[in-house]
């Protein structure tokens, strides 16, 4: 037997569960049911509303100070979550064991507009009535998942299922003996997984995964989440937290900011990551729980996903600073339940809770939504609506740029009362502890020369047409505006003849590729006077080419693809593709040219 309940506040919800000894049970029963009850949620024996008085307060740190430990710091994370709490401030306490388990998102909302109507001294059901309309409006436009307080398999479980991303089957050859995580196990997910992603996909995608797990690499050890090895230690640029002691270390050049009895320290990480690719880790997580009946209308997405597709607008991702820590994430999935009225919203939206955060993101590419949906400006319309269920909470918010392609690291800031700091006589070795969890090894880390064209001996074009035309496309300036491109981006090089070729092909659509133009692809041999001037094979590590080099060859391989094009379509100008998406794009390996 175990006991778990949901404790609900104006400030946030968080989930506590107790399975020690019986003893540490009966406590936390006494806890939950040794005082009356402000008022009972829906008649319903099992959701209490109390207040946080001085009795209760007492009751909290003594079951903290009794059962809590290293190895148990649940009752610890209660007495914190608690004592954010003002003096008699009204709270919901839900048990959910067993068949009490189910709580809607439309319950908690109604909870705690109950709790802001108490705060105020009014009926309890006085704020709520205002707003319960506009509340079941978007409840009646929005099929609503709550996934992860209980383990969620998506996806059937046979030999007959194909996987979500490649399309393949065992019949075909693909495997499925690993078990997948939805959402990375580093970041506490014990319970969402899915069973329709096949081995091979597991392990190409892993990247994509890691910029979500880099993006929060900082927060999650801050934040205590246990992962796959346990809870993790963390090093950035400046700093060393050991999450065993939880002992901050900093470097002599950290930025420690005094604000009177308070201190701000700037923590900087080191493993690096795009806004993008963490946009690409948070739609993964969609296709990997959705109900597959609803699979068929994100193929564009898992094209996006699989590097085939790009884009150059792309809707923000909202990030908000909760006072919840999710020690197992949670995700609130909304599915539009009219696929085709777009005048409701985007057709699929998430809230991904996460360490200490929420991240609300649209899911790109989606056929229903007809190129709608696709940037800032096209969003902002449903911004409050999508910020129904956490309007409440008045967290701080702020946007990040999804199509951001630019490397970075994450960072935080922590604030601490110098009442709360202890000296310590440990003396930290921040360099020793820093190269011991070096970054990721990442292209044009190296440092090459100065490129000149000059280093180009010889080049020729080996191929450069345009196929499978759409006569029937009416093209205007408005449609070209509104592009994607599927692409295929290879770099062979050729060590011993000293020879890079590159090759890009690529369809022309529009975003939600429901109307094909054309393909068209390019072909291009260079001699390089010195090899190593411009690329770089760590032993046992992958190919680093020079930036500069590698936007020179694609943009003479694009000129080539615009004077074909200007013959069949004159308003279509290639150049508009983003230089450094194709060269994310590239497949580089070493080799001969089989053309």
């Amino acid at each position: 037997m175990y006991v778990a309940f949901m404790i609900i506040t104006t400030r946030g919800t968080n989930f506590f569960e107790f399975d020690g000894d019986i003893f540490q049970k009966m406590d936390v029963l006494n806890l939950i049911n040794g005082r009356r009850p402000v008022v009972w949620f829906d008649h319903t024996q099992h959701r209490k509303m109390y207040l946080y008085d001085d009795a209760m307060k007492k009751a909290v740190k003594l079951f903290a100070e009794k059962y809590g430990s290293r190895d148990n710091n649940t009752p610890f994370r209660l007495r914190k979550f608690m004592n954010r709490l003002g003096e008699n401030e009204p709270f919901y306490m839900f048990r959910m064991e067993h068949s009490l388990i189910h709580v809607t998102q439309l319950q908690i909302v109604h909870a705690v507009y109950q709790l802001m109507a108490v705060r105020l001294g009014e009926q309890e059901d006085e704020l709520w009535n205002k707003v319960k309309d506009d509340m079941a409006t978007f409840f009646n436009d929005y099929e609503i998942n709550t996934l992860g307080p209980v383990k969620y398999l998506a996806g059937e479980d046979s030999k007959e299922r194909v996987c979500r991303f490649c399309g393949m089957s065992i019949v075909d050859g693909a495997t499925f003996n690993h078990k997948s995580h939805a959402i990375p196990e580093a970041l506490g997910n014990k319970t969402l997984f899915c069973n329709e992603e096949c081995d091979s996909c597991n392990k190409r995608l892993a990247p994509i995964e890691d910029s979500l797990s880099a993006y929060l690499e900082i927060r999650r050890s801050l934040c205590d989440i246990t992962g796959k090895k346990g809870k993790n230690s963390v090093a950035g640029q400046n700093f060393v937290f050991d999450s065993k002691t939880h002992q901050l270390l900093l470097d002599e050049k950290a930025r420690v900011d005094d604000e009177g009895d308070r201190i701000r320290v700037r923590l900087d990480g080191r493993v690096t990551f795009t806004l993008q690719g963490l946009y690409k880790a948070l739609a993964k997580i969609i296709i990997d729980l959705v109900d597959n009946s609803k699979l068929f209308h994100f193929r564009n997405t898992i094209s996006w996903i699989n590097g085939n597709l790009c884009a150059k607008e792309f809707p923000p991702i909202k990030q908000l600073y909760c006072d919840t820590v999710h020690k197992q994430p949670i995700l609130e999935l909304f599915i539009r339940k009219d696929e085709y009225n777009t005048d409701v919203g985007p057709y699929c939206f998430a809230n991904l809770h996460v360490c200490d955060l929420v991240l609300q993101y649209v899911v790109p590419f989606v056929d229903v939504d007809y190129g709608k949906m696709k940037s800032a400006a096209l969003i902002h319309p449903y911004e409050k609506k999508m910020g129904t269920t956490l309007a409440i909470y008045n967290w701080k918010s702020e946007w990040l740029d999804s199509g951001d392609t630019t490397q970075r690291t994450a960072w935080t800031d922590l604030e601490y009362s110098k009442s709360d700091l202890k000296p310590t006589k440990r003396k930290a070795n921040i360099s020793r502890n820093l190269k011991m969890m070096p970054p990721k090894w990442e292209t044009d880390t190296v440092s090459f020369p100065m490129f000149s064209p000059l280093n180009v001996v010889a080049s020729r074009l080996l191929r450069c047409r345009l196929s499978n035309i759409n006569k029937n496309a009416k093209v205007t300036r408005e449609w070209l505006h509104d592009t994607s491109n599927n692409m295929v981006c290879n770099l062979i090089v050729n060590e011993k003849e000293s020879k890079v070729l590159v090759d890009i092909q690529i369809e022309l659509c529009n975003t939600d590729n429901t109307e094909h133009l054309l393909d068209m692809c390019v072909t291009k041999e260079y001699h390089i006077k010195k090899l190593s001037d411009v690329l770089f094979k760590e032993p046992n590590g992958p190919l680093s080419m020079q930036k500069i080099f590698t936007y020179y060859i694609t943009a003479q391989a694009l000129a080539h693809l615009n004077s074909h094009l200007k013959f069949v379509h004159p308003l279509f100008d290639v150049s508009i593709i983003d230089l450094e998406m194709i060269c994310e794009h590239y497949n580089c390996q070493f080799g001969h040219w089989k053309g």
